[in-house]
């Protein structure tokens, strides 16, 4: 029955698993791994076929050696770790977590791993993008400010708008935030939540032709 529970579980979860064992030379360096076991989603996380009994080098021969290293030291010491780190040899990037098995002569450690290079791609597009927007708003020639948050604790503006009052590049404007700056209009001072960009998000309408003093 233990048998039977551990291989449903091994076959049915959705993280790629492994069992493997790290080859060591006669001066005790890891030089390479044989995987011993996996189970069926290893290989729809890796996009490699039929590994059972074969090296990592055999397998993927320009596997990058920082694989090598973190499964050696994880062997060596019995120390686990969690780690990202991407290979390009294969062309993916893995959220995995190593542990040593069994006893420490035998040098085997298990790999419990998801391929995150759908992720990892599409944040980099993300940041791309914030950076291609950030460059785009900096050379308009307007002033322009962007709140951070729903209750505008955090607001910053562009070049023009930093230019317009005198704000370091990337200060937070927010009179909520900062006694730099007070915000009036037809002579009265504005309050937190009365500034046009602070009932547009709270009230979620554009507020239009408003005229501001900065002092």
């Amino acid at each position: 029955k233990s048998e039977e529970k551990y291989r449903t579980l091994f076959n049915s979860i959705d993280e790629g698993f492994c069992l493997c064992e790290m080859l060591i030379d006669e001066n005790g360096k890891p030089y390479d791994y044989r995987w011993l076991e996996i189970n069926p989603t290893w290989e729809m996380q890796t996009g490699l076929k039929a590994p059972v009994g074969r090296t990592a080098l055999e397998l993927v021969p320009t596997l990058e050696r920082h694989w090598i290293d973190i499964y050696g030291k994880v062997v060596l010491t019995g120390e686990p770790v969690r780690f990202q780190q991407e290979s390009k040899a294969m062309g993916r990037w893995f959220d995995a977590y190593a542990f040593r098995v069994n006893e420490p002569h035998l040098h085997q450690f298990g790999l419990l791993f998801s391929d995150i290079t759908h992720r990892i791609q599409a944040e980099k597009a993300l940041q791309q993008k914030i950076e291609e927007n950030e460059k785009l708003i900096n050379v308009v020639p307007a002033a322009i400010w962007i709140a951070g948050d729903p209750n505008c604790t955090d607001i910053r503006g562009n070049q023009m708008a930093n230019h317009l009052i005198e704000a370091e590049k990337m200060e937070n404007v927010a009179a909520r935030q900062s006694s730099k700056y007070s915000f009036f209009q037809n002579g009265q001072e504005l309050q937190p939540g009365e500034l046009p960009i602070e009932k547009a998000a709270g009230e979620n309408r554009p507020v239009l032709n408003q005229a501001i003093d900065v002092l």
